[in-house]
């Protein structure tokens, strides 16, 4: 990759970053609740919680994935991006976007497995949300075409592919 795409994918890392912090805001109430109600031996407020968590994470990584995608330019813009580097960011926070609900579940998940107790199998999905990231990168953006060559595009597809599986995995 040349340096105006690693440069877009940079900065545009501090974006996902944000949505980490509002993903993270959500996980956090969510752990603290579950986490009381396991220790009190209340499953219907366990189930109610982790029921509305996800629920609540799906609707505002909609909320997130159609506001990033309808601003991912003005962003990239305000970040006083130019050229390739600017171009490259809009098409990273707009594929990202795509898939924002998906990473919210996963978080969100994550969160709540933890609150009830299980460290494990958070930290085995997100090894496996990794692992998958980086192949998928590896293919997407050097391997051959037409799976591969496809640069910041392929970086972010990764990424969507990665937060997809984690999530189908957290929720079963």
């Amino acid at each position: 990759l040349n340096a105006a795409a690693v440069a877009a994918v940079g900065i545009a890392g501090y974006i996902v970053w944000i949505l980490g912090m509002i993903q993270s805001a959500v996980g956090i109430g969510a752990t603290a609740i579950i986490a009381r109600a396991t220790g009190a031996g209340h499953r219907v407020l366990v189930n109610a919680t982790l029921g509305q968590s996800l629920v609540m994470a799906a609707i505002a990584g909609a909320v997130m994935g159609l506001a990033l995608f309808a601003l991912a330019s003005p962003i990239s813009a305000f970040i006083e991006l130019d050229g390739r580097s600017l171009e490259y960011s809009i098409i990273f926070l707009r594929i990202l976007a795509l898939t924002t609900p998906m990473s919210f579940v996963l978080f969100v998940g994550c969160a709540c497995l933890r609150g009830a107790g299980d460290p494990v199998t958070p930290f085995r999905i997100m090894v496996v949300v990794n692992v998958v990231n980086v192949a998928a990168n590896n293919a997407f953006v050097l391997g051959p075409a037409p799976l591969g060559g496809h640069g910041v595009a392929g970086i972010a597809a990764a990424t969507d592919l990665a937060w997809t599986l984690g999530a189908v995995f957290v929720v079963f």
